[in-house]
């Protein structure tokens, strides 16, 4: 017997037949909302000032919106679910249109309940003007031009249709985007669990994850089979993803006989990759997801991804999975407690469906699991009140995934709980995805930053980028990163257990170290380079100092001989007995030799002490400086020699 972690019931081993089969728990409702986030990369030429806030939006805005685009600019953030249209179907009733009015007012007073929700800095940042003049640094466009999708996969029988409910894209200031595509299983009663599984798992993927050989062909592994998007004007777009690079195509069809067909080699994104050079290898995002950007699957203008030389393109900024958040309502309150732990775990990481009890060793759930389970509605079985069974909901949640179950049967909350995924939570997993990918592309930029350098070796340039990129992490972190976004009980605990498993506070950590030590390093090179130039110029003054000491002693010397309370032929004919004419010459001589010594000697003091105060060593002193001390000391002597003419014996 074993414990099941979930619900503390005791049941038989849950490694054999005594788990209910995944296809045989049924399904009331599915809606999966998946986030595909891309950021702006750009190419050498340009710098990180391409991402500045307002010039990046406006441009972008541009190339999305022109005219015949399928985009369209929603200008208040409230709207990112679309209202009712009070001149649809419902409006031709024949009540006169009072059902589409009333769903229209259910519309927005379930708007004003999703605002009223939040924090007044999370309204600001989410809600605030999304488009045209005076518009946020955040920008809200729509797509309503796709109403399905039909999707298929290896092990349905035939394709199930997913209403298009909402299909949003967000441009934020510092090259981020988030795609949010919103479906919603319209026959959701013919699903069961295990189609959910597969839905959630393969539809995630933006690109194609590997390639496998299966009966001698190479082809890619991972993807649905068919896609195919159907339009309001009656018009679809379909898709083979699972035929995306496929190495060898048969001609004519496959039914041929092998030896009818003719087989050619094409070109496969891993033949392209190998030949692309290392510094331009991209990762080309599925036909089916290109598509929902551009539309025209041929036009990549609005949003080129990866686009072939320079400029900008859009790049995704992970691996092939995207993050969603999906809503799983169960037939009945037995199918829920069907679920075993293994089931928990698949839903909780969104796994493929399996013949194992458990996607992982069951050992690896048993020790960490609990972590990704919000639990506080999760009651026991047996647990009523006024006679009746309490509902049960149970959120799930990884780095990547949110999920919640409630079951419909007798359950006045799974309606509650559907407005709150598509609304209030909504809300908090997109702000989770926009912190997320804030952080992976500033990450990106830094590096990119420091690589250049590496190339360059230009410091201003690598001053500029980082400046730019400091900017734009002032101001994520200020609008964008928020730590808690409501006063209430439920919203803190799941946002905190949401940030929790994503690990964005650690992440946090590693790139504003990545920043700091990019920016202490420019700061250090600029603090030497300041060091080297005050040295210089400090050199450069004790060299003019020293010139015009030695200007000073000269101008001394001539002054004390040209004053004229002295008479310098008086003074040396007493001194030195030279009353003859025929001396005076040598008294000349004699008066040059007494001044070339005292300038001389007084300017070698004079060095000497200027040393001494600047803190020169005496044993390391500079080539110049030693040349200039041996000249004084030459003109010292000289002039000695030459005084001493007077005294020398005649």
């Amino acid at each position: 017997m074993s414990e099941n972690i979930t619900t503390g019931e005791k049941a038989s081993d849950l490694n054999t037949g005594g788990v209910t089969a995944l296809d045989d728990i049924q399904i009331s409702q599915l809606r999966t909302t998946f986030f595909w986030p891309l950021t702006l990369e750009i190419s050498d030429r340009e710098t990180d000032a391409a991402f500045d806030n307002a010039a990046f939006l406006q441009a972008q805005e541009k190339w999305l919106c022109p005219e015949g685009s399928p985009w369209k600019r929603v200008d208040d953030g409230l709207l990112h679910l679309p209202l009712p249209d009070p001149a649809g179907p419902a409006s031709c009733a024949s009540d006169g249109g009072l059902a589409a009015a009333t769903e229209q007012n259910n519309a927005m007073a379930l708007a004003y309940g999703e605002f009223a929700y939040f924090h007044d800095f999370v309204q600001r940042a989410l809600f605030g003007k999304t488009g045209g003049p005076g518009a946020g640094p955040l920008r809200l466009f729509q797509r309503s031009d796709i109403r399905a999708a039909d999707v298929k996969f290896f092990d349905w029988t035939a394709p199930r249709r997913f209403a298009v409910e909402r299909l949003n894209l967000y441009l934020l200031s510092g090259g981020i985007a988030v795609v949010a595509l919103q479906c919603r299983a319209e026959a959701a009663a013919d699903l069961n669990l295990k189609d959910v599984l597969r839905f959630n798992e393969s539809m995630r993927r933006s690109h194609i994850p590997y390639f496998a050989n299966h009966n001698t062909t190479i082809g890619p592994r991972g993807l649905p089979d068919s896609v195919a998007w159907h339009l309001q004007d009656g018009t679809s777009c379909a898709f083979l993803p699972s035929d995306e690079g496929v190495e060898f195509r048969s001609v004519p069809a496959e039914a041929a006989p092998p030896s009818e067909r003719k087989h050619v080699r094409t070109r496969t994104p891993y033949s392209t990759l190998l030949e692309t050079p290392p510094e331009d290898r991209r990762i080309l995002p599925a036909r089916h997801w290109r598509w929902l950007l551009n539309g025209d699957e041929e036009n990549t203008e609005r949003m080129p991804l990866c686009a072939a030389r320079g400029g900008f393109r859009w790049r995704h900024l992970s691996d092939d999975r995207l993050p969603l958040m999906t809503t799983v309502i169960l037939r009945s309150r037995a199918d829920y407690y069907a679920l075993s732990d293994g089931h928990w775990m698949r839903l909780a990481f969104v796994e493929q469906p399996g013949k194992s009890p458990f996607p992982y060793a069951e050992a690896f759930l048993r020790n960490g699991f609990e972590g990704h389970c919000y639990d506080r509605f999760h009651h026991a079985k047996e647990l009523e009140e006024n006679g009746k069974p309490v509902p049960c909901t149970r959120y799930l949640m990884c780095d990547y995934a949110m999920t919640a179950v409630t079951y419909a049967e007798g359950n006045d909350y799974a309606e509650t709980l559907e407005v709150h995924m598509q609304r209030h939570y909504y809300q908090m997993f997109l702000l989770q995805v926009i912190d997320k990918a804030m952080m992976l592309g500033l990450s990106s930029r830094i590096t990119r930053a420091v690589a250049r350098f590496d190339r360059t070796r230009s410091e201003p340039a690598l001053s500029t980028g980082l400046q730019d990129i400091e900017r734009d992490f002032l101001h994520y972190v200020h609008r964008f990163r928020f730590t808690g976004v409501s006063g209430q009980l439920q919203a803190g605990e799941l946002y905190a257990r949401l940030r929790g498993v994503m690990r964005l506070d650690a992440m946090f950590a590693d790139i504003k170290s990545e920043l700091e030590t990019a920016v202490a390093f420019l700061s250090s090179r600029e603090a030497e380079r300041q060091g080297r130039e005050a040295r210089h110029a400090t050199e450069a003054a004790e060299r003019l100092n020293i010139i015009a000491s030695l200007g000073v002693v000269i101008a001394l010397v001539m002054g004390f001989f040209s004053m004229n309370i002295l008479s310098t032929e008086s003074l040396i004919e007493g001194l030195f007995k030279m009353p003859s004419p025929s001396d005076k010459p040598i008294m000349h001589v004699t008066t040059f030799g007494f001044g070339l010594l005292a300038a001389a000697g007084l300017a070698w003091i004079l060095s000497h002490a200027i040393a001494v105060r600047t803190g020169t060593d005496h044993r390391r002193i500079r080539p110049a400086e030693a040349f200039v001390r041996r000249g004084l000391a030459v003109l010292f002597f000289l002039g000695a020699a030459l005084a001493s003419v007077a005294v020398w014996p005649r």
